[in-house]
């Protein structure tokens, strides 16, 4: 009997398998000649005629059946669900308790099981293989709430979670199958579909090592240049033909340096202080001229006047 217990299947505590464990239970009890403690909780008459067997008279063989069939659904309910039926005083009593927690909940987790499956979506980056494990997964949990998703339905699912980038591989798979006259599968869609990720994952490997090839080749194209040796100027870091300096193939065509910015600057300074000098020098005219006409002045008022003239 323990070995046959490891064949049932366990109850989630969520109910999310409860169609596949409830018909689980049935056929396993129904097989073990245990069907009729599901629905009864006395001995049904049809027993009672049947008499003694095997030296057990028709009340203790039930009371074994109670114990055999309490024993298979103490081993497949979770701890948390036990709390809820542990008060029950028969195996019919206990599974009438079990339908009544999961008959309603299977329909409220199969709706949002459907809702999943049609709005789940695949990102251009992300990894479709993990994507479509996870619809198989929820197709499964549909089936097992006994709600089966065909494959025509499952097929546009399959091709309606995609993102546009798988597009031409899905259209080729398609106008292969409408040119064969042969069905579109879920199987084909997901080779097809992960072929194309496995080779645009290949290609992102192949750039980025390319990538990482150029840059090393850079550095040391970068460093091998920092020892090259002009021989014009003698420094290093360039040659004759990119040299600036005098008798270079480009004299004078480098960056203007700082000496010539304060040349610049030391001949604004000389500018300025010529014009700050004709400015004194005017100035100084004007005061001589202004004080020329002052004593021409006063020469004349005094000529005019005989008292200024005295005085």
């Amino acid at each position: 009997m323990g070995e046959e217990k490891l064949h049932l299947p366990k109850l989630a505590s969520d109910g999310s398998n409860w169609i596949t464990y409830r018909d689980h239970i049935q056929w396993s009890f129904k097989m073990r000649g245990l069907g009729n403690h599901l629905i009864s909780n006395s001995i049904l008459d049809e027993d009672l005629e049947a008499g003694d067997i095997g030296g057990y008279t028709p009340t203790q063989r039930w009371e074994r059946g109670e114990v055999s069939a309490s024993s298979l659904l103490d081993a497949t309910i979770p701890d948390d669900v036990f709390r809820s039926i542990k008060d029950a005083e028969s195996v019919k009593e206990v599974w009438d308790n079990l339908k009544a927690l999961f008959e309603g909940k299977s329909r409220t987790i199969l709706v949002d099981l459907g809702r999943k499956l049609q709005t789940t979506r695949c990102g251009e980056d992300n990894d479709v293989r993990a994507h479509f494990s996870k619809l198989v997964n929820l197709r499964d949990k549909l089936a097992a709430l006994d709600r089966t998703v065909g494959n025509d339905e499952y097929v546009m699912v399959l091709i309606g979670s995609l993102p546009s980038c798988y597009d031409s591989p899905i259209d080729a798979l398609t106008s292969s199958c409408d040119i064969n006259n042969k069905d579109i599968t879920p199987d084909a869609v997901i080779r097809s579909a992960t072929r194309e990720y496995e080779k645009r994952v290949l290609c992102k490997e192949n750039k980025t090592q390319e990538e990482a090839f150029s840059a090393e080749a850079d550095k040391k194209k970068k460093a091998k240049r920092r020892d090259i040796e002009c021989f014009n100027c003698k420094k290093k870091g360039h040659i004759k033909a990119e040299c600036w300096v005098k008798g270079g193939d480009k004299e004078g065509q480098g960056p203007k340096r700082s000496k010539d910015c304060d040349a610049d600057k030391e001949k604004g300074k000389t500018n300025s202080k010529d014009r700050n000098k004709g400015k004194g020098k005017d100035s100084a005219n004007a005061a001589q001229e202004e004080s020329s006409d002052d004593e021409s002045w006063a020469v004349i008022v005094a000529a005019d006047d005989p008292s200024v003239e005295e005085e």
